[in-house]
């Protein structure tokens, strides 16, 4: 097995021991190191999808990023125990969330761009930043959403083995970045 950095393994102990009841939303081991690894870097991952070529509607492999302030407004039900010492439960306005959420997003650029230094890879393959409301974050596949177009869905299969191995890739990547 496997031994990540100790910051990466405990975020894995702690999704596979069912620490936290958010855990449920991350569907699969590859999510779970990708999520593991953001945690470690500080980020707030609490809802992963591997994807597969039964559930198409999921839109290849996606991670959602949100920053404590949205977990302790309350915009996601049950709270991560391993956020306990953060906002929850503080007076914040949605203003503030959303700012906070953007700080996030912000923090986990410079990543991607170091990710793609010397990385080619197909524009429908390559990870992104999509914006969501209240300054949420999905880190998803560019081609995410045409990949699911009927006049493509004879070349799903491959595209869809290609964004998991994409967001594999960038796991071990986040890895690198915990030591």
């Amino acid at each position: 097995m496997t031994r990540y950095p100790q910051r990466v393994q405990e975020q894995l102990d702690r999704i596979a021991s069912a620490v936290d009841n958010t855990d449920a939303s991350i569907d699969s081991s590859n999510m779970r190191l990708l999520v593991a690894a953001l945690r470690a870097l500080g980020f707030v991952a609490l809802h992963a999808a591997e994807a597969s070529l039964r559930f198409r509607r999921d839109m290849g492999p996606w991670v959602d990023i949100e920053s404590p302030a949205s977990v302790a407004f309350g915009r996601r039900p049950g709270a991560a125990p391993y956020l306990a010492g953060s906002l929850r439960g503080a007076d914040i306005t949605i203003e503030e969330v959303e700012q906070q959420n953007l700080l996030a997003r912000a923090r986990l650029l410079p990543l991607l761009e170091e990710f793609y230094e010397r990385r080619q890879v197909p524009i429908t393959t390559r990870l992104i930043v999509r914006g969501l409301a209240q300054g949420w974050s999905r880190l998803m596949c560019q081609g995410a959403e045409v990949a699911r177009l009927p006049e493509r869905s004879a070349d799903f299969p491959v595209w869809l083995e290609q964004a998991q191995a994409e967001m594999d890739a960038f796991a071990e990547f986040l890895c690198t970045k915990t030591r």
